[in-house]
């Protein structure tokens, strides 16, 4: 638009100096008079008197056709500065406002990935207290099972000891029967000898209460010996039984603790692949910003180069002003507070391919984010198993 209005403007100056330059003299000008002092001299001040006056009127004209050109060209000038302040300041609006915006959301991704590391730090650190209570718990089964050999050994040298009282018993009761019989006999005899002898049977009987007696005491001692040996024997049964049922817990309790490793070597190393893919992340964010850093400079340059556009435009006034006043031809403004379309162009295609860059990394840090939740949740889910285990 400026280029257009600009040749118009020239081509209403030329043909304005068509049209108001003076006309030379020549002889068909001059009307033919005859030779006469008088008469030549008449005519001389009505000429001089006529191009006074056109130059007069000539100057006026041109003097407001000057003005009023110079009011449309600053007219002109200040609304295409206004324009292109304005949308110089909405450019700077927007890059501020996407500026405080990735800036809060990386602040929030930056947060959030502090609260992961510090749930994950103390999964870990559960789970290395859980590890140390089931080693704690594996050392005091170690031990239950050592003492339940140990007691299972003494309870057999007590059976066998038994065994062996209970034989020297069954020993001890043959020959009680052998001497019952005996003394049955003795009896027999006594009670054939009773008829012969009162005293005697007396005596026999009283002999024979006595050896009853022993016998029923020996007959006691037997009964007792027989439910000690079965109650060793059921106090061994359920020993041997207690000693199935460590051996399987603590078989379970190693199973477990080796997928427990094994889960927590696969999220250690997960864990360090996402610490990897966070520097990755890290390294593109510092980039993006790199080239932010960039644009705005560059923006800080065609701004500079505006503000020295606009200082030279304000000096060309002085000087057109100035030029007024001497009635001069003014210097014409080119509108040089108008920055290059190209320069533009590529500094708002710069801008978009750092913006696209930054939002493609927020989206891998977003995914980042979700990988990490998701291993966040299987430590829990490996945290509240051990507890339920060690429970």
């Amino acid at each position: 638009m400026l280029d257009t209005t600009k040749e118009l403007n020239k081509e209403s100056v030329n043909n304005f100096n068509d049209r108001t330059s003076t006309k030379t003299l020549s002889h068909s000008n001059i009307p033919i008079m005859l030779f006469n002092p008088e008469n030549i001299s008449s005519h001389l001040k009505l000429e001089t008197n006529s191009s006074k006056a056109k130059d007069t009127e000539e100057f006026k004209f041109s003097s407001r056709f000057v003005e009023g050109f110079t009011q449309l060209m600053k007219a002109e000038l200040a609304e295409q500065k206004k324009v292109i302040a304005d949308k110089y300041k909405a450019e700077m609006d927007k890059q501020h406002e996407a500026d405080k915006f990735y800036q809060s959301y990386i602040d929030t991704l930056k947060s959030k990935i502090r609260q992961l590391e510090e749930l994950v730090t103390s999964a870990t650190l559960k789970a290395n207290n859980e590890r140390q209570k089931r080693i704690q718990s594996e050392g005091i089964a170690r031990k239950a099972f050592d003492e339940l050999i140990n007691n299972a050994a003494t309870q057999n040298q007590l059976i066998n000891q038994y065994e062996v009282d209970n034989n020297k018993l069954a020993l001890k009761l043959d020959l009680i029967n052998q001497v019952h019989k005996d003394l049955l006999r003795e009896i027999n005899v006594s009670t054939i000898k009773l008829e012969d002898s009162e005293q005697q049977n007396q005596m026999l009987r009283s002999e024979n209460t006595t050896l009853r007696g022993k016998l029923t005491a020996l007959t006691f001692e037997i009964e007792n010996a027989k439910t000690a040996i079965k109650e060793q024997k059921s106090e061994l049964v359920s020993l041997s039984t207690v000693h199935t049922g460590l051996e399987e817990e603590i078989t379970r309790l190693a199973s477990v603790e080796s997928e427990n490793k094994s889960e927590i070597a696969k999220l250690s190393e997960s864990n360090a692949k996402l610490l990897r893919k966070k520097d990755s992340l890290n390294t593109a964010i510092a980039d993006a910003r790199t080239e932010i850093n960039a644009l705005n400079e560059d923006l800080d340059v065609a701004k500079a180069r505006y503000l020295n556009f606009k200082e030279a435009n304000i000096e060309l006034e002085k000087e057109n002003k100035i030029l007024k006043a001497s009635s001069k031809e003014p210097i014409e403004l080119k509108g040089k507070d108008k920055l290059p379309a190209d320069s533009i162009k590529e500094l708002k295609v710069r801008l978009s391919a750092a913006l696209d860059k930054v939002n493609q990394t927020n989206a891998s840090r977003l995914e980042l984010l979700i990988k990490v939740k998701e291993q966040a949740d299987t430590i829990d889910l490996l945290t509240n198993k051990g507890s339920l285990l060690a429970s």
